[in-house]
């Protein structure tokens, strides 16, 4: 989580802050990331409709408060009238491929030994969803995975994390015995 927060923080503009906020938080793939429409964006029901999702799928994605609020401060700067994150004209959705070049400036601005691209955000959204406890049919569902064995992996990558955090002695305030 700390590496997601500096890849943040480092980035140039709210737009590609909000974008790179808008994959880790939401677990989108970078197509369906650059396709957002305005109208997908759910705040009654706290969901992000991904529309054509791989395998011509629609599904619900996860929409917490803390991203919707970044997304209202970022159509208040850029007031997106269609496509969410449009070309510089406005009028087409950036290509996933010219975010991924966005995404690896900012990655060798923090990181240059780092050898990951912009799906990294949905590995580390499933993995760090998984730590915290999310059930794995959960994280299949947000996703969009069709078969349980390929959310599986973020089990396992998921225990670096979760051994990395487990401190349970640390945590405990432990009093020496008096008698």
């Amino acid at each position: 989580p700390q590496e997601i927060a500096r890849l943040f923080d480092a980035a140039p503009n709210r737009k590609i802050r909000t974008m790179l906020k808008t994959c880790y938080g939401a677990g989108l793939r970078t197509s369906e990331l650059t396709r957002l429409k305005v109208s997908d964006i759910d705040s009654g029901h706290m969901t992000l409709w991904v529309r054509q999702g791989k395998g011509k799928k629609d599904r619900a994605g996860l929409l917490t408060p803390t991203l919707l609020h970044e997304l209202r401060a970022y159509w208040r700067e850029y007031r997106p009238s269609e496509w969410l994150f449009p070309r510089d004209k406005g009028t087409l959705y950036m290509r996933p491929e010219s975010f991924g070049t966005h995404f690896r400036a900012i990655r060798d601005k923090v990181n240059k030994n780092k050898a990951c691209g912009a799906h990294s955000l949905r590995h580390s959204f499933a993995t760090h969803m998984v730590a915290s406890g999310a059930d794995i049919f959960t994280v299949q569902r947000l996703l969009g995975h069709k078969s349980i064995s390929t959310s599986m992996i973020y089990i396992h990558l998921a225990q670096s994390v979760v051994l990395s955090n487990a401190r349970n002695l640390d945590l405990l305030q432990l009093k020496p015995l008096t008698r």
